[in-house]
């Protein structure tokens, strides 16, 4: 069973957001403080029963509100009741809301009794306006998004990015802050953040090794070297697939900027049948990797008639903005 409202330390209560529609996921807000002010750091969903439990909570403990944080303004964390009835600090300006704070880098903010403070640290890459924000009474890091503190190797909630180097930048600002405990907008309470960080740290370096290793004996297309990637893996989970079809690419968008890899032709077919008999990662030939995907794609169907067997996965929204067709070929550079 869910639990709705959880105290984590003596400083900081969860709250649980319920999903609140198809595309929706349980996220976490944050009331920070000991006393009767309190700092919201999110707002959830805009699950109905959201506002209810926290309205409850405040007047259990005689305490107040005092100001509201987002990470950033995703609905998923900033939906849970109507933002002008508070002050509230955002990382960018937004029409619909004309009234909110605009945070800075490093500003510190402080509880009515003196006894608890928030710093705001500017960490882009899952957004451009995400912040977290630094609990140093407790050596707590809010990471919003920044973090997804979840036990899959290549869990769509922890590599979902727009700018990947903003998001490299980012895990190293988090990682010199020496936090002890991580609560993020999704995932587990992490008591290991350093551990974790040098984790997605490295799952970002083993993404950018894999599409060289995937191109080294062959020029492919975009959708090629994501099928490979997914078979090297073991991507089964579509919703895993749908964030890391635009993760790759952006990770083919570094390697071209660092020299390391280049575009072809896309209008030509750049891999002939000799090609297709090559072993690639894992031992399979490329012909081999297009019929399991088939015969995959086809028994989906079989389950599922009123799905499109063979329908595109669309990139994410965060992932609209990366221009690279499905066709274009790629291939390393020779040096």
């Amino acid at each position: 069973m869910i639990k709705l409202v959880e105290k984590l330390t003596s400083r900081v209560v969860r709250l649980t957001s319920e999903a609140s529609g198809p595309y929706s996921q349980v996220s976490y807000s944050y009331l920070v403080g000991n006393g009767p002010d309190r700092f919201l750091v999110d707002t959830g969903t805009g699950h109905s029963n959201y506002l209810q439990h926290l309205k409850k909570y405040l007047l259990e403990t005689n305490s107040k509100v005092s100001k509201v944080f987002l990470t950033h303004r995703h609905h998923n964390h900033s939906s849970g009741f109507n933002l002008s009835d508070f002050t509230v600090y955002v990382g960018q300006k937004h029409p619909s809301y004309p009234k909110l704070n605009i945070l800075k880098d490093r500003s510190i903010f402080k509880t009515e009794d003196g006894q608890t403070s928030l710093t705001a640290i500017h960490t882009p890459g899952h957004s451009k306006d995400h912040f977290s924000f630094w609990l140093p009474e407790e050596d707590v890091l809010f990471a919003g998004d920044s973090i997804i503190s979840r036990p899959d190797s290549h869990s769509s909630s922890q590599m979902i990015y727009e700018d990947l180097d903003d998001f490299r930048a980012s895990l190293n600002k988090m990682d010199a802050l020496f936090p002890k405990l991580c609560f993020a907008g999704h995932g587990e309470v992490n008591w290991n953040v350093l551990g974790l960080l040098d984790d997605i740290k490295s799952r970002l370096l083993e993404m950018d090794t894999a599409i060289l290793d995937i191109l080294s004996h062959n020029t492919l297309t975009t959708d090629q070297i994501i099928i490979n990637f997914f078979e090297l893996y073991k991507v089964r989970n579509e919703t895993d697939q749908f964030i890391l079809q635009g993760s790759l690419r952006l990770h083919m968008l570094k390697l071209e900027k660092d020299g390391l890899i280049h575009r072809r032709d896309a209008t030509k077919d750049n891999v002939g049948s000799a090609d297709r008999m090559k072993k690639g990662p894992g031992g399979l030939t490329m012909e081999q990797i297009f019929q399991e995907i088939q015969k995959s794609r086809v028994e989906d169907y079989k389950q599922n008639p009123s799905k499109e067997p063979h329908r595109d996965i669309a990139l994410h929204p965060l992932h609209s903005h990366i221009n690279i067709s499905k066709t274009l070929s790629w291939s390393v550079k020779q040096k």
